[in-house]
């Protein structure tokens, strides 16, 4: 009769042995057991969004020519700080130009005007609304509408204050019977998503020039019935969907 000279048993088919060196190779460590709280993760499919007021549109303040700066102009894509130059408008110093210009002033002027009021209540929807909230007869939802509305408030008070300050320096040029170009800068640091105008294009004054968008702080969507189990302040992890 056949005979076997070694009997596998059916628990040693899943046992491998390991040498010291390969246990040094791999990583393979020993650690005690422990029972501990551990922050519960879930993982959701959607589409991140830049949050409201963090995209700028930057437009001519006045009709002339542009102008590459010195360096050239910033390509879309590439991650600019505020104050980079972008473009170098010359302004147009024809009669029809120096009537518009005195118009663009006074319609600057106005909008400053418009701009500092509406941030003034924005401000105090804001205060209000955190403060309600921590007397817990708010939610947090009210609280971050009121920030964006504050945010954005702000970021149109700095660009019609700029453009003002801007179309004030032009103007007393222009009575003087000289024009320096006009820098137009990145109003803060971002990524340039997109640029609307090339060097020696003749724009009218309000024409989109380029956009810059802050990518530092991002939104994620969360399904309403969850907003109350997850925590908000805590940062997000984002993925492509391949690898969830």
């Amino acid at each position: 009769p056949a005979t076997v000279a070694k009997v596998v048993k059916e628990d040693d088919l899943n046992t491998v042995a390991l040498s010291e060196e390969a246990e040094k190779r791999i990583g393979l460590t020993l650690a005690e057991v422990q029972t501990k709280a551990v922050r519960r993760v879930r993982v959701y499919g959607g589409e991140v969004t830049i949050p409201v007021g963090r995209t700028i549109l930057v437009a001519a303040p006045l009709g002339g020519l542009l102008k590459p700066p010195t360096g050239g102009v910033p390509k879309a894509g590439s991650t600019v700080k505020a104050g980079t130059p972008v473009f170098q408008l010359m302004p147009l110093l024809t009669p029809d130009g120096r009537a518009t210009l005195t118009a663009s002033l006074a319609d600057a002027n106005g909008q400053v005007n418009t701009a500092t009021a509406s941030f003034a209540l924005t401000e105090i929807a804001f205060k209000r609304a955190e403060r309600v909230l921590k007397e817990g007869a708010g939610s947090q939802r009210l609280v971050d509408e009121a920030r964006a509305a504050f945010d954005v408030a702000k970021k149109t008070l700095d660009a019609a204050t700029a453009r003002q300050a801007i179309l004030k320096k032009v103007v007393g040029d222009a009575e003087g019977g000289t024009a320096a170009p006009i820098t137009i800068d990145a109003p803060e640091d971002g990524i340039l998503r997109v640029v609307s105008a090339l060097p020696g294009q003749t724009v009218p004054s309000g024409a989109a020039l380029f956009e810059v968008v802050d990518l530092s702080t991002l939104w994620v969507p969360l399904p309403v019935g969850d907003l109350d189990s997850i925590d908000r302040a805590e940062p997000a992890q984002v993925g492509k969907l391949s690898c969830l």
